[in-house]
């Protein structure tokens, strides 16, 4: 084109940003961009956005988002999914934020955007903003926002808001998304039930049944300790739907048939995949075994998602949520140590007036770390005394003296962040935490305990399942997961 004095305009960059497969290229183009002379950049400067968006690279995304002179709306939504998609909600908020001083417009996509990055950050007090910024707006009956709305409540733990929204849709037939999403997470607490009834209700509906809702089906089921209900499901999504199961069936599959103690079933159906099992599949395993105190297979699955991902921490991926036997782990760690590998730490988040505060085990960096100790222990003496707490030290993987394993215990992050909800936000309101590992079993008896001394619903999602500690001192989990 150029040599022949044809210059690009808008639509032509659009239609190469669209086509370009690696981000060398699309590096360079984006330098054409800069000597093309004329061009509209809130235009092109989103498309070039959406690009380094779709390559992962949020940096170089960002760097053009702030290159656009005049940002329009779809810079601000290109670049806000970018974030969410790359686990950055917060950004994606503080983005929303600017966008909302700037005098855009709030659209229905936005809207889904940031209670998407709320449902990420387990932010239900942000996202009940944006709920009512809907509701100011008009938009509170769009499909788009009610699905992302009911999502947001659902995955931040507020089933009954959720559920509320839910019945209240006219059209919930977008892609199945709200169905699947609710199917979900009433699965990840413990309410497989439920997800039963909701799928019932789905087909008599006329809605048919997609792959995203068999998974949570079977992860419901895995979660409800019903195996043998899980693999009907999982035969009639093929027989009945004609649904090929993926790697996440799989994985849900091997799941349910694990927790059940069949772990040598459990093991073949990995062997029997069509498709390459990945490390995730064989983590499940893994934590299966743990649960039951099958050694080889601790030891076995460990190595093969070590040798898959030689960065991969095993113990990161199940280990704290089970009675851990040291001898066990310590193999584990030696394969580990011999590798390179270092241990993810555990952290935990709250969100408490619109800003996270992040916790690590035996964290002193907060600026009200005195009085959170201070209430860690007059609680845990209150457990004590009135609970008849005994610290559970076989969940200390440390080589440590045994009477030096409590202490270990007491200041688990999630604890240090419950401790500070507790003295920050109003008595009897939710404290919501998030963790990035599975909750050690010592913290979960103590957080059934905690959430019937203060008298608050405690809800801490971690990287498998929501538990929702109710004042009567009880887990949605029923103790299992």
């Amino acid at each position: 084109m150029r040599s022949i004095g044809v210059w690009p305009n808008e639509r032509t960059f659009l239609t190469i940003f669209e086509r370009v497969r690696h981000i060398e290229d699309g590096k360079r183009l984006a330098e054409k961009v800069k000597e093309q002379q004329g061009l509209d950049l809130s235009i092109v400067g989103a498309a070039l956005v959406t690009m380094f968006c779709r390559f992962s690279s949020v940096s170089d995304a960002r760097d053009a988002f702030d290159k656009i002179p005049e940002k329009g709306i779809p810079a601000y939504t290109a670049m806000m999914a970018g974030y969410v998609n790359e686990k950055k909600p917060k950004e994606a908020i503080e983005l929303y934020h600017a966008l909302q001083q700037s005098n855009l417009p709030v659209t229905n996509t936005v809207l889904a955007i940031v209670l998407g990055a709320c449902s990420n950050l387990v932010d239900s007090d942000e996202g009940r903003a944006a709920h009512y910024t809907a509701i100011e707006l008009g938009l509170q009956d769009d499909p788009v926002v009610q699905n992302a709305v009911a999502t947001m409540y659902a995955k931040c733990g507020g089933l009954e808001e959720a559920r509320a929204v839910f019945d209240a849709m006219e059209i919930r037939n977008v892609d199945a998304l709200t169905w699947s999403s609710l199917i979900g997470v009433y699965g990840s607490q413990g309410k497989t039930d439920e997800s039963l009834r909701l799928a019932r209700r789905m087909q008599h509906e006329g809605m048919i049944l997609d792959g995203n809702c068999f998974a949570n089906l079977i992860f419901s089921c895995a979660n409800g300790r019903q195996d043998a209900e899980a693999c009907r499901f999982f035969m009639d999504m093929r027989s009945d739907y004609g649904i090929v199961p993926g790697k996440e069936h799989f994985g849900c599959l091997v799941d349910a048939v694990g927790r059940a103690g069949h772990l040598k079933d459990a093991e073949d159906l990995i062997k029997a995949m069509p498709m390459q099992p990945d490390e995730h599949v064989w983590s499940v395993l893994f934590a299966s075994a743990q649960l039951h105190g099958d050694a080889q297979r601790i030891q076995r699955s460990a190595e093969i998602m070590m040798k898959m991902n030689p960065q991969l921490d095993p113990l990161g991926t199940g280990a704290n949520r089970t009675a851990a036997r040291w001898e066990e782990a310590r193999k584990v760690r030696e394969l580990m140590r011999k590798r390179g590998i270092k241990k993810e730490p555990g952290k935990s988040m709250i969100t408490i007036n619109n800003v996270v505060h992040s916790f690590m085990a035996r964290d002193r960096s907060h600026i009200h770390t005195k009085e959170i100790y201070a209430e860690v222990d007059r609680i845990t003496e209150i457990c004590k005394k009135e609970e008849n707490y005994i610290p559970d030290t076989r969940y200390v993987l440390h080589d440590v003296p045994e009477d030096q394993k409590p202490k270990l215990l007491y200041y688990h992050s999630e604890r240090l962040a419950m401790a500070y909800g507790h003295i920050a936000t109003p008595p009897g309101s939710a404290l919501r935490v998030i963790k990035n590992l599975r909750v050690c079993g010592d913290c979960h008896t103590i957080s059934k305990m905690w959430a019937k001394i203060m008298q608050r619903e405690i809800i801490v999602r971690d990287n498998r399942r929501f538990h929702h500690f109710a004042k009567d001192g009880t887990c949605s989990c029923g103790d299992y997961w």
